[in-house]
């Protein structure tokens, strides 16, 4: 079975140490496809843990949610 393709809105201290951190530990059954996050130190950080690119990297939940679906069930 797939991984879940998952988008993070909010890589604070929750998105990157809880769930973030467990998609790193799971990597079969949960992988982030997408962040977004206003704080461009967070959102890189974030980024680069999990090999998002840089055009699925967002400022804001408003600029990920006007993309079309993204992330998915597998």
């Amino acid at each position: 079975m797939k991984p879940i393709q998952a988008a993070l809105i909010g890589a604070g201290g929750r998105g990157i140490e809880t769930f973030g951190a467990f998609a790193l530990r799971n990597p079969y059954e949960i992988q982030f496809i997408t962040v977004a996050e206003p704080n461009p130190e967070r959102r890189a950080q974030f980024a680069r843990q999990h090999n998002i690119p840089v055009e699925l990297q967002f400022n804001s939940w408003e600029d990920l949610l006007a993309r079309p679906k993204l992330a998915k069930l597998s």
